[in-house]
């Protein structure tokens, strides 16, 4: 019958399964971006006249964010250059129309412990240069930068010193009347009256700086009739509707913004029906193509609050504010969780009132529940997916930590009060485990402030304190990930005054201290999230032992860890979307990114089979099981008749459209075999092994990183006497892309 079987498909006999396939490119596991556009507080920006783009980058950020973005005139779009500067904030950029390059200087890292920036960098449109210069001006931030179209030479002015770039050199700048300004000022150029204007900021002494004018030579003093109130950090540009230099501030008392426009002789003070609202350190730009002011971003901070973040965009039409585009994230998220049933990463952002927001097809949308727990820090959320209930645990609010229970319904928070219940803690880990349906909690800090090592597990309705005999150290902020292949939890890291680098896994009943020959540094506050796909716990982020964050991302495979490589940006709140099979990570102004396989593996079904004497048999992957190259992949074939004379096949093709016999998919019904149907062309076939009806299908996929993205094609088949003429019927087909990890 195999004889028959290969004559009807035409078997080409001595063919490897590795030469058939296409030759595709290697792939790579990495973090990409989901180009959201976030808050941003003091980015710098310019306008690009050749390329009509305004152009900015930096700004304040958790996660260190070294992002370039350009407004086309409708929407900002995302860059990916292949070099960058560092993160930073506070710096000032202008756009060098002759040489077409938008240049940078100064600034500062996000960290206050890091020193001021001294570089400069240009860009070209397409990535960011950085010029090696014998002379540069002292570090600077909160300077400003300006094209001065008198002497051809970009005019920059900070830490009361004047300098100029000529696009090869910098200059220092003396004249006969120093501004003597230190930082905080905004500059414009009055192509009118060919005069630059620099207002407001603080000079060297710390007092409040005065207005002054550049005539291409010398600065000159002005004392306007008006004028608006101190100003620091506020921004100036020039007006082209009403040929003015405009202002965006803050009046006198710093409670409402106002907006000012410069004539050449005085200040006048506008009115507009609507206004951006209180904001300093905003991006201030003018389109000279278009003829408009567009504001971006800026921050609004009084005291100790977590302040205002603003991520709108706004157009000035010369009487005037427009809003173009508002986009809403979470500030800063402290817990995050993925709902699997309605397809939705949750956050609780850090404003300390427990904010609750959703990211659903590609936008942030803040959730308003009747009830919500109080705020709190250092807390744990997870998604219980048996009961559909995101459980979330105590957590620290000032003066001390909290032993409350309380579960998200999809649609409002409710408080639980079991019987038993940890302590009160925070800063502990706390995960999902899918095979026991249990919430496993492990360590954290008490409200002694000391370290315990616990283990609790949330059955739904009470918290059952275990007692196992091996458990590790008494530890906080730590990470914890449910393995759901090995059917255990991993932990690693946490610690305060000593860090750890030790791996430890609960099994449901005992801790089990693992020995990996490789491993990450002692580190902690990392974060850690199983990729199913993948079968990998991955960890990002962290503070290490030795002074500094860990931008390395690792993976654990269950017996080493494996070292993915140096990133420019880690960390986040990651949880793993099982909906898309990849990793997301919150990382707060510095957005949403996801992580995985460049090119995943990938699983499909398609076509039917047809009827033998017990039914239709059925191809399928065993549940978890991926093509990813160097890697087994199991297939189950059922419904077979039981008996040793039905013989299921395993039948592999490398292309579903076209076979040795015509067109697939090929009806067979003319050879005897009504309603089946031929889908994979058939290169190779296989013998399988009949056990009660079904049968297992290994595939090896070959140890070759060529193949990844190509497709092969499998199809069963059965002998079975009596289902038609040919005694043979068919299944569905399966799909498999083969993927590297």
């Amino acid at each position: 019958m195999i004889s028959d079987l290969e004559r009807l498909s035409g078997f080409m006999t001595g063919l490897l399964l590795a030469g058939l396939f296409v030759e595709a490119p290697v792939s790579q596991t990495a973090w990409q971006k989901q180009a959201f556009v976030e808050r941003r507080v003091a980015p710098a920006g310019a306008f690009d006249s050749a390329r009509n783009r305004i152009v900015r980058f930096g700004s304040v950020s958790q996660y260190d964010c070294a992002e370039t973005w350009e407004w086309d005139g409708s929407a900002w779009i995302w860059r990916e250059p292949k070099h960058s500067p560092s993160p930073r904030l506070y710096h000032a950029m202008a756009y060098d129309p002759i040489r077409q390059r938008v240049v940078m200087f100064g600034g500062r890292t996000p960290s206050s412990s890091d020193p001021v920036d001294q570089d400069t960098w240009e860009w070209d449109g397409d990535d960011w240069i950085m010029r090696q210069l014998a002379i540069q001006p002292p570090a600077m931030e909160r300077h400003a930068m300006i094209w001065d179209p008198l002497s051809q030479r970009i005019l920059m002015y900070g830490a009361g010193e004047g300098w100029a770039w000529d696009g090869n050199n910098w200059e220092r700048v003396l004249s006969g009347l120093e501004p003597g300004v230190a930082s905080g000022h905004a500059m414009a150029y009055d192509p009118i009256r060919q005069r630059i204007v620099m207002f407001g900021g603080v000079d060297v002494d710390g007092m409040a700086a005065k207005m002054h004018t550049w005539n291409g030579s010398s600065w000159e003093l002005q004392t306007p009739m008006h004028s608006p109130s101190i100003q620091v950090n506020h921004r100036m540009a020039w007006d082209p509707t009403i040929g003015r230099i405009l202002m965006l501030g803050l009046d006198s008392t710093r409670t409402s913004g106002t907006t000012w426009a410069w004539d050449g002789s005085d200040w006048i003070e506008l009115a507009p029906t609507n206004h951006p609202g209180i904001r300093q350190n905003a991006l201030l730009v003018t389109d000279t193509v278009k003829g408009e002011v567009i504001l971006f971003g800026g921050h609004y901070v009084t005291g100790f609050q977590p302040g205002t973040f603003y991520q709108d965009t706004w157009r000035w039409d010369g009487s005037n504010w427009h809003l173009e585009s508002l986009h809403e994230t979470p500030l800063v998220g402290m817990a995050a969780s993925y709902d699997s049933l309605r397809d939705r990463l949750l956050i609780i952002d850090a404003s300390y009132n427990n904010n609750l927001w959703e990211l659903k097809d590609g936008a942030f949308t803040e959730l308003f529940p009747a009830n919500r727990p109080p705020g709190r820090e250092s807390i744990s959320m997870v998604y219980d997916s048996a009961r559909d209930r995101l459980v979330m645990f105590g957590g620290y609010s000032y003066p001390s930590r909290s032993d409350d229970t309380w579960e998200w319904d999809g649609n409002d928070w409710q408080q639980r009060f079991p019987a038993h219940s940890p302590p009160p803690l925070s800063d502990y880990a706390m995960v999902y485990d899918s095979v026991r349906q249990r919430v496993v909690l492990f360590g954290g800090k008490n409200d002694d402030r000391r370290d315990v090592n616990d283990t609790w597990e949330w059955d739904g309705s009470d918290w059952i304190h275990r007692r196992p005999l091996n458990r590790p150290p008494a530890i906080s902020s730590h990470a914890m990930a449910f393995d759901s292949h090995r059917g255990v939890t991993v932990l690693f890291g946490g610690g305060v005054v000593s860090y750890s680098d030790l791996t430890w896994e609960w099994d449901g009943n005992d801790w089990t201290l693992r020995f990996p020959g490789n491993q990450p540094p002692r580190m902690r506050d990392q974060s850690l999230v199983y990729d199913a796909a993948r079968r990998r716990t991955v960890l990002s982020g962290g503070v290490l032992w030795a002074p500094g964050k860990n931008l390395d991302t690792w993976e654990w495979d269950g017996e080493i860890w494996i070292k993915r490589g140096r990133e420019t940006l880690s960390g986040g709140l990651m949880v793993y979307d099982s909906n898309k099979q990849q990793v997301i990570a919150y990382r707060g102004d510095c957005g949403t990114w996801i992580y995985g396989a460049v090119e995943p593996a990938r699983v499909g079904s398609f076509g039917a089979g047809c009827a033998g004497t017990i039914g239709v048999p059925l191809l399928g992957v065993e549940k978890g099981d991926l093509p990813w190259v160097g890697e087994v992949v199991r297939l189950r074939l059922t419904n077979i008749p039981p008996g040793t004379g039905n013989l299921p096949i395993g039948l592999i093709g490398f292309s579903k459209t076209q076979s040795t016999l015509g067109p697939l998919p090929l009806p067979l019904d003319a050879l005897g075999m009504p309603g089946c149907s031929l889908y994979v062309s058939l290169n190779r076939s296989f013998t399988l092994t009949n056990l009660n009806g079904s049968a297992t299908w290994e595939v090896q996929v070959p140890s070759n990183t060529s193949l990844v993205g190509s497709e092969f094609y499998l199809q069963g088949g059965v002998l079975d006497p009596g289902a038609n003429a040919l005694n043979l019927v068919l299944s569905n087909a399966t799909q498999l892309t083969a993927g590297s990890k």
